[in-house]
């Protein structure tokens, strides 16, 4: 869920124009694309700041205010063109000053010119950022005083271009597009008094820049106290009363453009309160800031269904700000707030809101979110912990507990995750990482392991995860240079198990049509618009919730096609399959919940191509079972058996075939997909290259492609399984990233996602992986 704080209040000025001629169009196409949104996170994953930044060199140095990463465990940065990208750590910082500079992750940026010489007064300036979320403001003014102020008489630019809370940050431009200095604050008392820091301290910060350092230790400085400057507009709450109110468009707008309305709070120090948020028309969310609280108190739910409860103790006297705010963007609605000396009646009842898409924070925001909290590990070095429920909870209901690992740039590492107590699922996030490394298996067992190059110096996050919901226990973390020994064995066994997960995996791939509910019964149709499965069957997902301990009967019923089921749950701990458990061609799964969580039903079919009508009925107990036999001659599990046989002697056939060409690290080479190539068993065709590799040497291989949907796969010595890649290069294109486990030569193999493509390609091997294309498949 996306909160924050603005660092500073900045108010609305009249803009006033110099007399001076000044490009400002001109200077706003050149300069605006370097320009973005800053957005810092708390330690809990929370929004908790945004302001302005920009850049000012090619290799992704973005200068900020301190004010605006104070108090954050994590940032990310919006590019002029919606682009997020994350922020592996603070190059720089200044507090007297009030700059940072962040290094921005893959970016290769259009640097802003900094002035060389000191501006004039009253000579025209120009200021660029993001006023209350409105990305890629312009506003034009005079420098209008260079004063020295406080008791160290700071030098501060004083100027008549109007900026706003989200502006803190942004360049303040000449009329030669240079940067004379970076937007910090207003003074409130007056009208249109704006103040910057000049480019000299920026130019001096920069230059005493070291490597990247990270964010919840850079910006430890505490980034509650704007919230506490929201306008009350006279609205005030008074201990054992009961106020209305109702949030609406015309109320403030928080970045993500969630409504709040401040009330004021006076509290003598010492004095306990509980404050209700309640709500019958949206989803509650309470913000508390004031005198004593060094980070915004917070709560969604804590007074029951939907309703937000903070009970807490005035450290200070004084005057405390409540927003009432929405857990989604756009809600609004009555509001009542409620301050009491002891905590009231809970509503009853769970709260059924439902996140609107894309609100969710992204996977690798998250995860770089997660506290280290003095956990650290060195190559070469083991470590032994424990995973409880006192960790981190992620939203599949599993456990997360992040260590530190400092690597230098190029710097080889394998991170292995051991444990007897459960199955070990590992991440790896960190500088230059544009998306997770993880692993489930790849230590051997139930052991993970994930093997990398850093790409840049820093403190790298490892992750460590359970595959199973509410998953506790011991553990062992190893850092080494070269990969070690495998544990023996197989997790869990066996080909059905493999076949399951692939099965379970694809399921959890796939768009959701609907929900479903315990007690209630569905009614849909399986079209040639659904997902075509692996052996040519329409396939659709649904959600049911549910608690652990639950135990429920999921029936399909149709009598257009044979039925199908497949049930899976959160995290892909279980699979669940059936063909005609329910009667007839009816299918049935009875399962009881290990987990809480989301559960997916997927409606499909044993002959390939079959569509319909058809009834999904969820009871707690087994419902009537449909009369008579299936008459259909396939089965499913002769198919499942068949496309086992196939993917066990695919490595094998790919690494047959013969090569078009050679492939070296450091190579580019171009080539083509056409009907004479081989034919793999998903009616795709493929192409082989062979890359010679020694033992320990890294390669990332790149297959992008204008004219297919580009899917890579690798084969060779030593690789236990073959490694594959849909869109890890960016949009449509792939990307791997492999540690050669023995000397020889590798089968790299051009293959597409989807049946009968053909077209022009490229294929680059480098030492380390390079940037990756914006957007998604989806855009291409």
């Amino acid at each position: 869920m996306s909160r924050y704080a603005s660092a500073l209040l900045l108010l609305l000025a009249p803009q006033l124009l110099s007399a001076q001629q000044i490009d400002v169009a001109g200077i706003y196409r050149d300069a605006s694309p370097s320009v973005a949104l800053v957005i810092m996170l708390d330690r809990h994953g929370d929004t908790l700041s945004f302001g302005s930044g920009f850049f000012i060199d090619q290799d992704g140095a973005l200068a900020t205010n301190y004010h605006v990463i104070a108090g954050g465990a994590v940032a990310k940065v919006r590019l002029s063109n919606g682009e997020v990208r994350a922020v592996s750590g603070v190059l720089a910082a200044d507090p007297e000053q009030d700059l940072a500079i962040l290094h921005v992750v893959g970016y290769e940026s259009a640097p802003l010119a900094l002035a060389e010489a000191r501006p004039a007064i009253g000579e025209p300036v120009i200021a660029i950022g993001n006023p209350m979320g409105f990305e890629g403001t312009v506003s034009q003014g005079i420098l209008s005083g260079i004063r020295s102020m406080g008791d160290d008489e700071t030098v501060r630019y004083q100027v008549t271009a109007p900026i706003s809370p989200g502006s803190s940050g942004g360049p303040i431009l000449n009329a030669a597009g240079e940067v004379i200095g970076v937007a910090t604050f207003i003074w409130k008392e007056g009208q249109n008094l704006n103040f910057a820091v000049p480019v000299s301290e920026l130019e001096r910060l920069w230059n005493e820049r070291s490597d990247a350092q990270p964010l919840d230790v850079a910006a430890a400085a505490t980034g509650a106290t704007g919230l506490g400057q929201f306008s009350t507009n006279g609205r005030r709450l008074e201990v054992g009363m009961e106020s209305v109110g109702e949030l609406s468009e015309l109320d403030e707008q928080l970045f993500d453009e969630s409504f709040a309305q401040a009330w004021a709070l006076d509290l003598p120090r010492g004095e306990t309160v509980t404050v209700d948020l309640l709500s019958d028309q949206f989803d509650a969310f309470l913000i508390i800031v004031g005198p004593g609280i060094a980070e915004p108190l917070t709560d969604d739910d804590g007074a029951g269904a939907c309703d937000a409860r903070i009970a807490f103790k005035a450290s200070e006297g004084g005057s405390y700000t409540v927003l009432a705010n929405s857990a989604w963007p756009g809600e609004v609605g009555t509001f009542r707030l409620r301050v009491t000396k002891e905590p009231g009646p809970m509503t009853a009842g769970e709260c059924e809101s439902v996140a609107p898409e894309g609100s969710e924070l992204d996977l690798l925001t998250w995860l770089l979110s997660r506290p280290i909290e003095g956990r650290v590990l060195g190559v070469g070095g083991e470590a032994r912990g424990e995973l409880s429920a006192s960790d981190s909870e992620s939203w599949d209901g599993s456990y997360a507990q992040a260590w530190a690992l400092e690597l230098e740039a190029g710097e080889q590492a394998t991170v292995d995750l051991r444990s007897d107590d459960f199955d070990s699922y590992l991440f790896v996030v960190g500088p230059g990482l544009s998306e997770p490394l993880s692993d489930d298996d790849g230590a051997g067992g139930c052991d993970s392991r994930v093997t990398f190059v850093a790409p840049l110096a820093g403190t790298y996050r490892v992750i460590v995860n359970t595959l199973s919901s509410g998953a506790t226990g011991s553990f062992m973390l190893r850092a080494t240079r070269e990969p070690g020994t495998v544990t023996p064995g197989e997790c869990g066994g066996g080909e059905d198990m493999d076949l399951l997960a692939e099965l379970g995996a694809m399921v959890a791939e796939l768009p959701l049509v609907g929900s479903l509910a315990v007690g209630e019964e569905v009614a849909g149709a399986l079209t040639t618009d659904d997902a075509l499965s692996w052996d040519g069957t329409y396939v659709q997902a649904w959600s049911l919730k549910l608690e652990a301990g639950n135990t429920v009967t999921v029936d399909v019923l149709s009598n257009d096609f044979d039925a199908f089921l497949v049930v899976v749950a959160p995290r892909l701990a279980e699979v669940f399959t059936d063909d005609d458990g329910a009667g007839a061609c009816d299918a049935r799964v009875t399962l009881t919940a290990a987990v809480a969580g989301q559960y997916r039903v997927a409606v499909n079919t044993v002959e390939e191509g079959a569509t319909g009508s058809f009834r999904i009925r969820v009871t707690e107990r087994p419902g009537p079972m449909t009369p008579g036999e299936c008459g259909t001659l396939e089965g499913m599990e002769e198919l499942m058996d068949e496309f086992g046989a196939v993917e066990g002697r695919r490595p094998d056939w790919l690494a047959s075939l013969a090569a078009v060409g050679s492939l070296a690290v450091g190579r580019e080479v171009s080539g083509s997909l056409t009907a004479s190539d081989s034919v793999d068993w998903d009616g795709t065709y493929v192409q082989a290259w062979d890359l010679e590799l020694r033992a320990g040497e890294a390669a990332t291989v790149d297959l992008r492609s204008t004219d297919f949907d580009a899917y890579l796969m690798i084969t060779g010595p030593g690789l236990d399984e073959l490694l594959g890649d849909d869109d890890s290069a960016g949009r449509c294109d792939s990307r791997i990233t492999f540690i050669a486990p023995d000397r020889g030569v590798y089968k790299v193999l051009v293959n597409t996602l989807n049946e009968g493509d053909m077209g022009k390609y490229h294929l680059s091997v480098t030492e380390r992986p390079g940037p990756v294309a914006g957007g998604s498949c989806t855009d291409s």
